[in-house]
Order: C-alpha cells, then sequence, then structure tokens
C-alpha cells in the first residue's frame, strides 16, 4: 500500500489520508470540529484585558475605608486587588486565580445611582467561518431588591450578543454555567472590539442591594474542520 501525505493548511489544521484502495470505494472521511480561540487572555491570568469604569472614581466594596479607589472589576483571589469579604461573598473564579468580577457592591461620595465597569480588547474572527462566544458565568450573589437595574452585557462593537440581568439570575446562581452565543456575523476578518461591561446601581450612603456577576473562561471560537484520518485494516 502506497502512502501519501498531503497537507492542508487552514486554520493550522494538518489533514493527512491515505489512498491504496484497490478498486474499492474510499468511504467517506470522518470529521470533528475544532476550536480556534481568538481571545487572549481567555482566563484573566496574563493581564491583557483593558478596564475601567464610568464615572471612573467610584469605591467598590470590599475596600470602602481604605482611602483607595478599585473601579476595576478584575479580581484575584488571595485578595491582591479586592479580597472577597463577608459582606459581599461569595465569588471567586472558575480556573486559576483570576476573574472578572462585576458588581460587588458600590458605594460613593457623590450623589450618583449606578456604575458601568467594563473589560474590553480587540480580536479579529477570520472571514467565513462559524463563531462563537463562549464564556462561564456565576451570578453568585443577588440581594433583595436585585433587579433589571443591575445587568451584564457583552458587546461586540456596539452590538450587544448577550444580556442577563439581576431579574434572571436563577440559571446562574448554583455554580459557573457556560454561556454560549453564535458570533458569526462577525467573522469577516476585521478588528472587532469585545467588550464585557455590568451596569449595578451605586449608592451614597451604605451598600445598595449586592450583585455578584462572575466571569471566567472566556473565548471567541473560530470554528474548523478536522478531517481524520482514513484506516485501512
Amino acid at each position: 500500500m502506497k502512502l501519501n501525505i498531503f497537507l492542508r493548511v487552514s486554520l493550522t489544521v494538518i489533514v493527512m489520508w491515505v489512498s491504496g484502495w484497490g478498486g474499492a470505494a474510499r468511504p467517506a472521511q470522518a470529521q470533528t470540529e475544532g476550536c480556534f480561540n481568538v481571545v487572549e487572555d481567555s482566563d484573566f491570568e496574563s493581564f491583557v484585558w483593558s478596564e475601567g469604569s464610568v464615572p471612573d472614581t467610584v469605591d467598590l466594596d470590599p475596600n470602602p475605608f481604605s482611602g483607595e479607589f478599585f473601579p476595576f472589576p478584575i479580581a484575584n483571589w488571595d485578595g491582591s486587588n479586592g479580597s472577597v469579604q463577608d459582606y459581599n461573598a461569595p465569588a471567586g473564579p472558575a480556573s486559576g486565580e483570576w476573574w472578572a468580577w462585576f458588581g460587588q457592591g458600590i458605594s460613593n461620595t457623590a450623589p450618583i445611582t449606578q456604575v458601568m465597569q467594563y473589560i474590553e480588547q480587540e480580536i479579529v474572527i477570520p472571514s467565513g467561518v462559524t463563531a462563537n462566544l463562549e464564556l462561564k458565568l456565576w451570578i453568585s450573589r443577588a440581594d433583595p431588591g436585585t433587579n433589571a437595574s443591575d445587568w451584564l452585557q457583552v458587546k461586540f462593537n456596539d452590538t450587544g450578543v448577550f444580556t442577563v440581568t439581576g431579574a434572571l439570575t436563577a440559571p446562574y446562581a448554583s455554580g459557573y454555567q457556560t454561556v454560549r452565543v453564535n458570533v458569526s456575523p462577525f467573522a469577516n476578518g476585521l478588528t472587532t472590539t469585545l467588550t464585557i461591561s455590568a451596569t449595578t446601581r451605586a449608592q451614597q450612603n451604605g451598600l445598595p442591594p449586592v450583585i455578584n456577576f462572575n466571569v471566567d473562561d472566556v473565548r471567541v471560537c473560530a470554528a474548523y474542520t478536522v478531517f481524520l484520518p482514513w484506516v485501512r485494516k
């Protein structure tokens, strides 16, 4: 039997097959789907994402009395960027030590009623592929009084592709759940801004009802086909 090796490169896929079936018809080639992740630092361990808040000078508990401003949502399990304290626990990562923790309870000396926290990065999805957004979400706390005024949203450029509010916490309340959304319309080879943001209520005196949106392991999968090798006995 003669072995021919052909290389077919598409999103780093190498395809191999065997010829030499004689007069017999060659069977259909088995296929499976692979994921080419275009998001850098999916698990927040490498500090690639841009992050901030609007307004940008607010106290995000758990450090309301430290005199420091923490408008940023990326948090660390060991407390180096916001520790998990009783009055806004539970919260934590799905993997590793870092995750995006939105909400937490926001107090401020200015008379503001809401704060928007965000993280974002630029991505490029290859043209013409099937693309899916995947992330892990855990709404670990939603105090009585949290409602549709508190929400988390994922946007591609200015288009929202996923939204969850404080009124719809049940599917995500018992630990991290995987969210999967088709984002193939953005598979155009152009630069796209991926933004994850949360808008939650703030309170001037004391804490508002606390809601914790925990996000980890964010991927945008550009799907490709992997052709499995033929095997002949």
